[in-house]
């Protein structure tokens, strides 16, 4: 990552404990009122009209009833939080469709099921950001932090995995679910800063396994026999070289895809295993700019896609079988709203607008999709 850029998000992922991870770094720019993200016009197309509000999902009261609101994120939608909350229950309920806090700051994360309903996740004590949340791409596994360790629980049974950092003072989170749900990637890292240890778990068995990333490389994501993909920390130049644990190279040339000064933020694997998701940044007057380069990992490099919209930034929140899935968030002082959108071969779709909570301060809602 160039220096300015890198300074930049790491600065913002130190603010907001996210990390260190750079494209989720984002989520702290709403809690620096001088360092605001923008981004330019790409709202037309993208949201032709008035933000569609048909769907409000609402906690069914009987937690035995049947499946009354299934949910796509990417189906327009307005998602609000209910007015009384319940606990996560300890026994089976169904998948989620996703995760998310209604406000950046002060709120509890709430896991919403596939028939609509709406459960509290159980809150960190030490006041993890909300980002360390992870959801596995079929909705059935719901990681978090807890008092230090990080929690899997599968929301159709009683099966939880816990997972405890190597020592004090360091941190663990999720980065990658592979596409068939069967295995998770971990990092841990120090709470201040610093190189991260990677760990692969078997949830169905619990197994943990140490796939060997070389040290200063930042691991991106599973591919479907196993292997790790990684990239270099710092990367450089128009060659993004991808490798992966067993040894494979899988270089891609941005060329002509990259604008000046424009940065690799992060790279995501696609569900089939065959593609990745490159996204790029560069520092622009007032805020930074996002864009999503799609490229298989044989070479071939599509189109990019320019991000854009109103005032605000967005932050890659999940991998669906469309395509990325990125979180609009508006970077007005009265923002309460954050904008689901899903970048597909056919371009940017909108899906579920999510209302936020809480006094303008407390910052527009942070979601995590599967994937």
């Amino acid at each position: 990552m160039s220096d300015p850029i890198l300074s930049a998000y790491r600065e913002l992922g130190t603010e907001a404990r996210s990390y260190a991870d750079p494209d989720r770094a984002l989520a702290a720019a709403r809690r620096r009122r001088r360092t605001r993200l923008t981004a330019s016009a790409v709202v037309a197309p993208l949201i032709a009209g008035s933000l569609v509000a048909s769907l409000t999902l609402q906690p069914a009261a009987d937690p035995e009833v049947p499946p009354t609101a299934i949910v796509a994120v990417s189906s327009p939608g307005l998602l609000q939080a209910p007015g009384t909350t319940r606990p996560l229950p300890t026994d089976a309920v169904r998948p989620a469709v996703l995760a998310y806090a209604p406000c950046a700051h002060g709120c509890n994360a709430l896991a919403v099921l596939t028939d609509g309903r709406q459960f509290e996740v159980p809150p960190d004590p030490d006041g993890v950001f909300t980002g360390a949340l992870s959801l596995s791409p079929d909705g059935t596994w719901l990681g978090y932090p807890a008092s230090g360790e990080y929690l899997i629980r599968n929301l159709t049974s009683t099966q939880v995995r816990r997972l405890a950092p190597p020592s004090e003072g360091r941190r663990i989170g999720a980065v990658a679910w592979s596409a068939d749900s069967s295995k998770l990637l971990l990092f841990d890292e120090p709470r201040l800063g610093g190189d991260a240890t990677y760990t692969m778990l078997d949830v169905a068995t619990g197994k943990v396994t140490t796939p060997r990333v070389p040290a200063g490389d930042r691991a991106v994501g599973i591919l479907p026999d196993g292997a790790v993909l990684h990239r270099p920390g710092t990367p450089t130049g128009q060659t993004l070289a991808l490798s992966a644990t067993d040894g494979r190279a899988f270089p891609i040339d941005l060329g002509d895809r990259l604008k000046g000064g424009e940065t690799v933020l992060a790279v995501q694997v696609a569900p089939d295993g065959t593609r990745v998701y490159v996204t790029v940044g560069t520092l622009v007057p007032g805020g930074v700019s996002t864009a999503v380069i799609a490229a298989t990992l044989t070479g071939e490099v599509r189109p990019r896609q320019d991000l854009a919209g109103p005032v605000g930034f967005w932050e890659l929140v999940g991998i669906g079988p469309d395509g990325p899935v990125f979180s609009l968030h508006a970077d007005r002082i009265d923002a309460k709203e954050t904008t689901l959108v899903t970048i597909s071969e056919s371009g940017p779709r909108q899906g579920l607008v999510i209302a936020g909570t809480g006094p303008a301060e407390a910052g527009a809602p942070m979601v995590r999709t599967p994937g």
